[in-house]
Formats: C-alpha cells, sequence, structure tokens
C-alpha cells in the first residue's frame, strides 16, 4: 500500500486550502478557550509564570534588548564566571522581543511582557492550526476532519497556554508544516515544496533538536519514493538535500551561540548539526549520482541501505539516518 502511494505522480491530491472558512475560527475560539483558560489568563497578566523555563526564556529576551550580544547566551544568575551558556538560539527570542517592543510602545513595560506571554502562544496555536488546515488539504480532507483532529490533539497539550514562550509551542507549528510540504513535494508538479521541507527542518534544528526524529521521518518520505519510482522523484529529493545543505549553514551562522560553535551541544544547533546537515545533502547529491542511469528498484534499495548501514562507520556521511540527526 505504501509503495503504491510513493509511486503515485499525481499524489497527494490537494484539496482547496480553507484558511478562510467559519472552521478555522470556531476551532481557534474553542481552543483558546480550553488552553488559555481565564484563570491562566488571569495568572499570567498578574505576572505568573506556567514553567521556569518561561522564566528563563523571558530573562535571555530581557538581556538581549538590554545589550547583551547576539551570540551571547550566557547566563551569569545560573553559576559564577565564565557562566552557563544556554542551549537555547535567538531563534525564538526574535518574535517575543519584536512583539514586546510593539507591546512596549503601548503599554507600560510590565504590561507590555505579561501580555507578549498571552498573544505568543495564541500566535503560535494560530499558526498550528493554519498548518493543520494546510495538511489536512493537501490529504484532500474536508475541513471539519483536520480541525476536529487538530481539536483532540493540541487540546492534549499545555504548550499553548497562556505564559507558554519556550520553543515547544513553535517547534509544534513548525513540524505541521513540514510533513505538509514533504506531502506536497510527492506530487512533481509541486516538488519544489521539498526545497521548503529541507529549509523547515533546519529551521526546526535551529530552535531545538528535541524534533529530530520526527524531521527524519518527514525526510525519510521523499528518500524512500526515491527509491521506489527512481528519476520522477529525483528532483524533489536534489531540492530536499539542497534545503537541508543551505538551511543548516545559514541558520547556524545566523544563530549559533559563541560557545557551542566547537562543541556538539546537546539540544543546540552547535557545529555537529553544521557538519549533519552539509552532510546530509551532499550525501544525497551523491547517492543520485551514483545511481544514475540505473532503472531497477533494487539497485536504488541497495544503495540507499548501504548508505543508511554505514552509518557506524561513518556517521557524518549517513544523510538523514545519521545518528546526530537522533541527538546525541
Amino acid at each position: 500500500m505504501m509503495n503504491g502511494l510513493l509511486a503515485q505522480t499525481d499524489s497527494p491530491r490537494r484539496a482547496p486550502f480553507p484558511f478562510a472558512s467559519i472552521w478555522f475560527w470556531i476551532a481557534f475560539g474553542v481552543l483558546a478557550l480550553t488552553l488559555l483558560r481565564f484563570e491562566l489568563l488571569a495568572t499570567t497578566l498578574a505576572g505568573g509564570f506556567p514553567e521556569s523555563d518561561d522564566i528563563m526564556r523571558l530573562l535571555q529576551v530581557r538581556d538581549w534588548l538590554a545589550g547583551q550580544g547576539w551570540g551571547d547566551l550566557r547566563q551569569t544568575r545560573l553559576g559564577p564566571d565564565p557562566s552557563f551558556v544556554m542551549h537555547w538560539s535567538r531563534v525564538i527570542d526574535v518574535p517575543i522581543a519584536g512583539l514586546l517592543l510593539l507591546l512596549s510602545t503601548l503599554l507600560a513595560p510590565e504590561s507590555a511582557e505579561n501580555w507578549t506571554r498571552v498573544l505568543f502562544p495564541a500566535a503560535c496555536l494560530a499558526l498550528a492550526l493554519v498548518g493543520g488546515l494546510r495538511l489536512g488539504a493537501t490529504l484532500g480532507l474536508a475541513a471539519p476532519l483536520p480541525l476536529l483532529f487538530a481539536l483532540l490533539l493540541l487540546a492534549s497539550y499545555s504548550q499553548f497556554q497562556s505564559g507558554r514562550i519556550d520553543h515547544h509551542g513553535p517547534q509544534i507549528a513548525l513540524l505541521m508544516f513540514v510533513y505538509d510540504s514533504a506531502l506536497r513535494a510527492l506530487n512533481p508538479e509541486t516538488a519544489g515544496s521539498a526545497l521548503l521541507t529541507g529549509a523547515l527542518a533546519a529551521l526546526s534544528i535551529a530552535v531545538s533538536v528535541e524534533t529530530a526524529p520526527l524531521l527524519v521521518v518527514a525526510c525519510l518520505v521523499l528518500a524512500v519514493r526515491w527509491v521506489v519510482v527512481g528519476a520522477p522523484a529525483w528532483p524533489a529529493l536534489r531540492l530536499l538535500a539542497l534545503g537541508l545543505a543551505g538551511g543548516f549553514a545559514a541558520f547556524y551562522f545566523a544563530f549559533a551561540a559563541e560557545g557551542s560553535k566547537a562543541a556538539g551541544a546537546c539540544d543546540s544547533l552547535s557545529s555537529a548539526w553544521l557538519t549533519a546537515g552539509l552532510a546530509s545533502g551532499a550525501a544525497l547529491l551523491a547517492l543520485e549520482r551514483a545511481v544514475r542511469g540505473q532503472t531497477h528498484p533494487a539497485i536504488r534499495r541497495a544503495c540507499f541501505g548501504g548508505l543508511a548501514g554505514g552509518r557506524r562507520r561513518r556517521p557524518a556521511a549517513s544523510v538523514l539516518l545519521a545518528p546526530s540527526l537522533f541527538g546525541h
């Protein structure tokens, strides 16, 4: 059944995207009431925090706005000199700081911070719902079905509740778009979506490496389709490779902390991740060149299996199955 799906040249069928439909606003309203809840809203506006991570994120944003360097993620509050280097990047700091600066033109500093911690998770929730709608439309589902799924799934999480400004909410939203673009790339007419798949996967890693196994699955969908159908799927695989390599390079040089650039830091965008991203893209391109002109699927399976199986001996060149893509 999976082979048949991967072999289809017109799959997946894309239904009209019902972004402006009443279903989106119904779902957003229900989830907002469920996740934000009036007592949580009141607690946040009174200065309360759901978790210590949210406090640490706000402190990191405060320090940056107060003049701490872009690549300097040291936290003197967590230890004596040379201090503790946070394993978070500035990716999530940017939208939080932007929202905070905007609200600071209208409200007192403390109120601006509190309302930022209300509006940021609400915006992430809306983004996740949009991603879920896109994914459902790509699969050809009627609008109520993916929204019902989103209601059941997202309501079980606390990552969108009022006060949550850590990176988990944005990562959930990113995953929706990663899987949507990967599925759209199965259709040769929209193979360009594979470039977005690679870039968004790299962006998600730049936020935090916790979703790496789920990102690997999305990339493997395109790799396995190439194994099944061969040449028709090559444009998507090539664009995926370029998206991964380009995305990892761009986000590493833009967001890697000064203290992690030469380290294999856990849960951090470090040089180890840059190496894995560049090696993944290069190995995918080399894989296609090695079997160019070979039309039998068994040859592609053998080459791809050999590349994946070689991960223990050559972890940097084992493409999507590299150990570093599963974390440390």
